[in-house]
């Protein structure tokens, strides 16, 4: 059995064909991916219903499968973090849409939380999220 098909396993899903033909198109991006961009992909392999694709992503999100970032476009990026990297911030390029996930110790955005590890919360935190705007290196070497 697939990794893939091990983690919907593990949160409650079967694994069915278009399911698993979801997260293959998300597996190893290190972008996060518009539900159009996803379902270009998956059309370009054989049909594959838009419905179904929405539906899918949502019931996804909730289950911590992929994490759903909003863009400064207000349209929803996905992505799927490797099983060791957990919660990771984002940098939307304001120019051309696409939203890099930013891994790694040193990440931008992230010394934010420092001083709430010293804190109390007042309940249990579950997700955070970290969208960092600006002109990605592609565009800005566009520009010249």
């Amino acid at each position: 059995m697939t990794s893939n098909a091990c983690l919907l396993r593990e949160n409650g899903m079967e694994p069915t064909d278009a399911r698993l033909r979801i997260l293959e198109a998300l597996s190893g991006q290190h972008i996060a991916l518009r539900a159009q961009d996803i379902l270009k992909a998956l059309r370009a392999n054989g049909p594959f219903d838009k419905v179904t694709l929405y539906r899918t992503l949502e019931a996804f999100a909730e289950r911590s499968i992929v994490q759903r970032h909003c863009a400064g476009d207000r349209t929803y990026r996905y992505c799927m973090p490797a099983p060791d990297e957990g919660m990771h911030s984002h940098f939307y390029c304001t120019r051309c849409g696409n939203m890099a996930c930013l891994t790694g110790q040193h990440e931008p955005g992230m010394g934010i939380l420092r001083p709430m590890d010293a804190a109390p919360l007042p309940g249990r935190l579950q997700a955070v999220e970290i969208r960092l705007d600006g002109i990605c290196d592609a565009c800005l070497s566009r520009q010249g």
